[in-house]
């Protein structure tokens, strides 16, 4: 086999490239196999990777990237439907790395280094951004922090189930993500005032068509005149 002549940084791209491609099928994928698949030899890979795992961690981070631009990517508008753009564009991402994303959400057949996890972290921390974002609130308090963790934690489970049970269908758990940080937004509003604050400037400029409206119309089918009946008679008895 006759190997082309690239520059460095071009020859490593081509590697990465590989081993994210052929991650994506073969889990214990050997450096041959990547090397071949990158038209390169094994040797070649060695200059650029120490081992597998270095470049697992390169890939991890390149994957990472690529999905913190895409969300990045979204431009500003009505606060629910760019959240509802960014839950899209993220589970589009998902499908497209559908085996590999099973394998770093659960952290799969290889031992995670201390750098990948402070890559995942770091994408962590920008979804949460995100939301911070959305609510406007620079300085996000403790309930809000915890909230948007468990949140994001939430999201991870149901795309791994997603992935892992072909009975469930992405039309499904897309929404389902969406509604529950609305739901779990509401609840911190009821510890931290400044989320309650934010959520009223956010109800207020929702659209009648918007991602909450929509979650507001569904919550309030649920309203039977028995239920409603409860909840009054909770009430009389405040304070």
């Amino acid at each position: 086999m006759t190997f082309r002549r690239l520059p460095w940084d071009q020859r490593r791209e081509e590697i990465i490239a590989a081993a994210i491609e052929v991650f994506q099928t073969a889990q214990d994928a050997s450096l041959e196999d990547i090397a071949k698949a990158a038209g390169s030899s094994r040797s070649s890979v060695y200059r650029y990777f120490d081992n597998k795992q270095d470049l697992f961690q390169a890939a991890f981070q390149q994957v990472a990237s690529a999905l913190a631009g895409r969300l990045a990517e979204v431009p500003p508008g009505v606060r629910s439907a760019r959240l509802a753009e960014q839950i899209h564009r993220y589970f589009d991402f998902v499908e497209e790395y559908r085996v590999g994303f099973t394998v770093m959400l659960s952290w799969g057949a290889f031992r995670v280094s201390e750098e990948t996890r402070e890559v995942a972290g770091e994408v962590r921390g920008q979804v949460c951004q995100m939301v911070y974002d959305s609510l406007e609130i620079a300085e996000p308090g403790p309930f809000l922090v915890s909230t948007v963790h468990s949140w994001i934690a939430g999201v991870e489970s149901a795309t791994v189930g997603w992935l892992r049970d072909p009975g469930v269908s992405r039309l499904e758990v897309e929404p389902l993500v969406a509604a529950q940080l609305g739901g779990m937004l509401v609840a911190a509003a009821t510890f931290e005032p400044v989320i309650a604050e934010r959520l009223t400037c956010w109800v207020a400029a929702e659209p009648h068509d918007g991602l909450f409206a929509a979650q507001v119309r569904t919550l309030t089918a649920l309203l039977t005149p028995g239920l409603i009946a409860d909840l009054f008679g909770i009430l009389a008895h405040e304070g």
